[in-house]
């Protein structure tokens, strides 16, 4: 089983039994990031199913394009929104996950730096529509860093990323920054070992390496 890499956001919406306050205020956020015309997402995407969709549900998501509101737990309190490309963004009480086409979490500090200043701004622009300011990147499962998934506990992020930087090393709070050690540190340990360390950093990403293209 691979590792691949989560990104969670603090927001300010508020959720009643699954649904979301202002529901249409934030639909219209979305929508206007007008990714239904992403060259980008369209490739990625056709990279991500890997062979042709052969059923009416992968069809449908392809021809989504705008986001809608897909589900609403009553019982959990939380909403699935999904929308261009079948991306995904799951709320609940303490976080925002966002789905994307990224596979494994150390592609995230491997991958094309084009590719990942296209992703991170586009986690920016999700997550400050729903009134947060930044995200965290941790990995799903199989190393320690792992055990620190949001969805485990039932605490507000900013807590559950302060325990994190108590507990965890090494923690980074720029992308930039953790990107250089990791290629630094992978290719120190592949040279003497060779093969590929488990070690990953822990990034709290509040998108200063990006401020100037936000408003873009």
């Amino acid at each position: 089983m691979g590792v691949d890499l989560c990104v969670f956001g603090n927001h300010s919406v508020a959720l009643d039994r699954g649904n979301i306050i202002d529901k249409e205020k934030i639909l219209k956020k979305l929508n206007s990031l007008k990714l239904e015309d992403s060259e980008f997402l369209m490739e990625k995407r056709c990279i991500w199913i890997n062979t042709p969709s052969e059923n009416e549900n992968e069809e449908r998501k392809k021809q989504i394009r705008s986001w809608e509101i897909r589900r609403e737990d009553e019982q959990y309190n939380e909403c699935s929104l999904v929308g261009p490309f079948g991306l995904k963004i799951d709320v609940a009480k303490h976080y925002v996950e966002i789905w994307h086409f990224v596979w494994r979490y150390h592609h995230w500090f491997e991958i094309d730096s084009k590719e990942r200043n296209w992703w991170q701004l586009y986690f920016c622009k999700i997550v400050r529509a729903f009134g947060g300011d930044y995200v965290l990147y941790l990995p799903d499962n199989a190393v320690k860093l792992s055990g620190y998934q949001p969805h485990c506990v039932d605490m507000p992020l900013d807590e559950q990323a302060n325990i994190i930087l108590k507990e965890y090393k090494p923690c980074f709070h720029s992308l930039e920054e953790a990107t250089k050690w990791y290629s630094y540190i992978q290719t120190k340990y592949y040279n003497k070992h060779g093969q590929y360390t488990s070690l990953y950093p822990f990034v709290i990403d509040k998108f200063e390496d990006i401020e100037n293209q936000i408003l873009k």
